[in-house]
C-alpha cells in the first residue's frame, strides 16, 4: 500500500513458465491480483480499501465475458503481499550481492541458499526473481514495472 502511495500507482508483472503473467499493484484505493493465462484468460482479484475496510472480488476474463464474485475480505492485499514479498523472511541479516539494472527495470539484491535463489528490488524492497532447482514451475522473473500514470486498473465491469 505505500508503493501504491508514494508512487500515486505502483504495478509489476512477474512471468513465470508457460506465458503466465502475474500483475500485482494498485492505483488509489484499488490493488490487484492478476493473471494472465497467455492471453486466452484471466482471473484476477481486485481489493478496495475504504474507511479501513476491504470489499474483494474475483473475476474471470475470457474474450469480451467478465464474471465476478466477491470473495472475503482483505483476499487481494493478502495475495500480493504473499508474493511481492516473497521468500524474504529467509533474508536475515545476510547481504545480497548488488546488481545494477541488467535487463530488468531495477537495480536489485541477489541471494542465494541452497537449491534457491531470488533477487530484491533495491528502490521497492519486492522480490523480482525466484529460482528453484528442484521446482521449475514455481520460478519467474520481473518483466515490467510501472509507476504513476503508468499503471492500469484492470477491468471491473
Amino acid at each position: 500500500m505505500n508503493l501504491v502511495k508514494e508512487n500515486d500507482g505502483f504495478e509489476f508483472v512477474i512471468g513465470f513458465k508457460g506465458n503466465v503473467d502475474h500483475s500485482i499493484g494498485g492505483q488509489g484505493n484499488k490493488y490487484w491480483y492478476y493473471v494472465d493465462h497467455n492471453g486466452k484468460k484471466a482471473e484476477y482479484y481486485v481489493g478496495t480499501y475504504e474507511n479501513g475496510t476491504w470489499t474483494d472480488k474475483f473475476y474471470t476474463a475470457k474474450g469480451s465475458k467478465l464474471t465476478e464474485k466477491t470473495v472475503e475480505s482483505g483476499t487481494a492485499i493478502k495475495k500480493i503481499v504473499e508474493r511481492a514479498y516473497f521468500y524474504q523472511e529467509k533474508i536475515g541479516q545476510r547481504k545480497g550481492k548488488e546488481l545494477e539494472k541488467y535487463g530488468y527495470p531495477c537495480s536489485h539484491y541477489v541471494y542465494g541458499f541452497g537449491e534457491r535463489a531470488w533477487a530484491v528490488s533495491k528502490d521497492y524492497g519486492i522480490t523480482v526473481d525466484f529460482n528453484d532447482i528442484n521446482d521449475n514451475d514455481s520460478a519467474y522473473h520481473l518483466m515490467d514495472l510501472s509507476v504513476g500514470s503508468n499503471v492500469e486498473k484492470p477491468r471491473e465491469s
